[in-house]
């Protein structure tokens, strides 16, 4: 796997400049965008409800059978489990999706639990 962490000049990378004085709207626009990004569309959500038959299948389906027992507790315990995927473009950096999911367990892994979150870029 590689993981770029610098700044990479080709056809698949850019550059940004920009000037932002922080407000709690561009807060909240960033933090939609990871939602929708990281749980958006391609995402299925399970909750305590979700029955184990569909669980099992979505993890069959997604490659990841042997999470069940571990999907299954989690929900017990509580937490929604979020099964998806997020679409790369050839040479995009999955640096930031690791970065966000770290922070995230680092932050608040008492409530966050990365189950299986291995992206090839």
């Amino acid at each position: 796997m590689k993981i770029r962490t610098d700044f990479v000049t080709n056809s698949s990378s850019t550059s940004f400049i920009i000037a932002r004085k922080p407000t709690e709207k561009q807060r909240e626009v960033m933090l939609k965008f990871v939602q929708d990004e990281l749980l958006g569309e391609n995402t299925i959500l399970l909750t305590a409800n979700s029955p184990k038959e569909e669980v099992a299948e979505l993890l069959e389906q997604n490659g990841h059978p042997e999470k069940f027992e571990k999907v299954c507790q989690l929900l017990k315990d509580g937490y929604q489990v979020s099964i998806g995927w997020v679409s790369l473009a050839p040479s995009m950096e999955t640096a930031p999706f690791f970065n966000i999911w770290q922070r995230l367990e680092e932050a608040d892994g008492e409530n966050f639990v990365p189950v299986e979150c291995t992206l090839f870029g």
